[in-house]
């Protein structure tokens, strides 16, 4: 019979396998995406472009932090610096959701998918392929005449 300690121990490691897992899994997929993305950006095709992923993680915040807010962390993916993640003050996402100023502002606070947590690349790596997808549906060169 497995005590509660035991039971919650394994639940520990099989969450900090799946973290690992995941977030190698993703490293490996992401891996040279955002030099790519800077090179699509030198070509000068597109200007400064932000496009917002989903919240992936909402947490509180650490010691020192305010006792009583939380941070939010969104997927981002921005030109020139590629794909990462926005760590929002949870009240500041709020009241700027609807707001033109969301989009200036990750661009600016954007974090680079390879400086994030493990535990955040792995959140991340499953947004990767949509706003990949957003970014290059936006080009429309093929229909340009040249």
């Amino acid at each position: 019979m497995m005590s509660e300690f035991g039971e919650l121990r394994e639940a520990l490691d099989a969450l900090l396998t799946r973290l690992r897992r995941d977030s190698e899994h993703g490293d490996a997929a992401v891996e040279g995406l955002n030099d790519r993305l800077r090179r699509l950006y030198d070509t000068g095709i597109l200007g400064e472009t932000v496009i917002m992923g989903p919240v992936v993680l909402t947490r509180p915040f650490s010691l020192g932090g305010r006792p009583d807010g939380s941070q939010a962390i969104q997927a981002v993916l921005t030109l020139p610096a590629g794909f990462g993640a926005v760590y929002w003050d949870s009240e500041a996402w709020h009241d700027i959701e609807n707001d033109a100023d969301r989009e200036a502002l990750a661009h600016i606070w954007v974090n680079p998918y390879e400086s994030c947590e493990a535990a955040v690349r792995a959140l991340l790596a499953p947004h990767v392929t949509g706003l990949l997808r957003c970014l290059l549906g936006s080009i429309d060169l093929w229909q340009q005449p040249f």
